[in-house]
């Protein structure tokens, strides 16, 4: 009987979660996809002269909150008093260094 029909194996199952699922990624999407939706409908409100809440479209215009340098302002907010003390002694002595190095430099020649 077994030359007529083999025993096929079953197909393993496989409990497999995707590796780069991000939920908050997800919810963020849904979200923007819901503002945009509100936007466009907002827009077309205005268009037609009756808006749905009193917003208008130009109300919704985007400002830039970085500028250069307040990623690393906002490092430095977040580093612990110990970090912020390795890095001024770090920073004090290689001042120290460079001094001698000159100071050195200055007497051979």
């Amino acid at each position: 009987m077994s030359v007529l029909f083999p025993k096929v194996n079953k197909m393993p199952t496989w409990n497999w979660r995707p590796i780069y699922y991000d939920p908050k990624k997800d919810e963020m999407e849904r979200k923007l996809k819901a503002l945009q939706e509100k936007r466009e409908a907002e827009e077309k409100a205005a268009k037609e002269g009756t808006a749905t809440d009193g917003a208008k479209p130009s109300d919704f215009n985007y400002t830039p909150s970085l500028h250069k340098g307040s990623f690393r302002e906002a490092h430095e907010d977040h580093m612990s008093i110990r970090q912020k003390a390795n890095r001024q002694s770090k920073l004090v002595l290689w001042i120290v260094v460079l001094c001698l190095l000159i100071f050195t430099f200055y007497v051979l020649l």
